[in-house]
């Protein structure tokens, strides 16, 4: 059974040279796999409700859970030692987050912080554990979940070698409008949450003012229209952008 859904997962797409988030696809599997064994994890398991801007789990914290995110969005993110924030990546409902404590033997290294209010499921470790050593198709299907984020940093990896800074930030922007978002007009897609030009930046590893200056080139270009409480892109023409051979 687990085999026929995964099979149902596509293979990586690309669209244009933008990697698009699977490892969301494989957490969906995963999540459902929990559910049908929640009598069993229930001893476990905690429900709590975060609200916007408030922390889920910081630096140092140790890593004795991980998170199902049931509805909302969340931010993941590593600090330097001078608190300077490079954002890993932003999660929504069906996906997990804190899962890296099941490989995790000292304090945690990166910090998950609500967007909006978010409702999770938290598994405490130990527990969680002694469930998988007898439920092999969830633990195939957390092996799954860890594939894809590995392949998820290699890209990230990759694009901060090889792509210049106006590259990096179409292709962010290209993955966060594959979540569910509104569509306020024909060819426009809203990306599902507001980012400010400082957080774009800790997504792409630059600067603000870096940011803000190609925002505005894009928004004069018709790529993208942003305001104060959202940004609209057009996907087929930042795809166009990327496909344009570079000076």
């Amino acid at each position: 059974m687990l085999s026929r859904e995964l099979n149902k997962v596509p293979a990586k797409r690309l669209r244009g040279k933008a990697q698009v988030l699977e490892s969301h696809r494989y957490c969906q599997v995963f999540s459902e796999l929990i559910r049908g064994h929640l009598g069993e994890l229930n001893a476990f398991t905690t429900a709590a409700c975060f609200e916007p801007n408030e922390v889920i789990f910081s630096v140092g914290d140790p890593p004795d859970a991980m998170y199902l995110i049931e509805s909302g969005r969340v931010k993941v993110s590593q600090l330097s030692g001078e608190g300077e924030e490079k954002v890993i990546g932003i999660y929504q409902r069906g996906d997990m987050v804190g899962e890296v404590c099941l490989c995790e033997k000292g304090p945690r290294e990166s910090q998950a912080v609500a967007l909006e209010t978010t409702n999770m499921t938290s598994f405490r470790v130990n527990g969680l554990l002694r469930v998988l050593q007898n439920r092999p198709e969830m633990v195939f299907s957390l092996l799954m979940v860890f594939c894809a984020r590995i392949l998820e940093c290699q890209g990230a990896v990759a694009s901060l070698a090889f792509d210049e800074v106006r590259e990096r930030l179409v292709k962010e922007m290209l993955r966060l409008s594959e979540m569910p978002a509104r569509q306020p007009k024909s060819g426009a897609v809203e990306l599902p949450v507001h980012l400010t030009h400082q957080e774009l930046a800790n997504l792409v590893s630059t600067t603000r003012d870096n940011v803000t200056r190609i925002m505005n080139e894009f928004r004069k270009d018709g790529l993208i229209a942003y305001g104060r409480e959202k940004i609209l892109i057009f996907p087929d023409r930042l795809e166009n952008y990327l496909r344009k051979p570079r000076r």
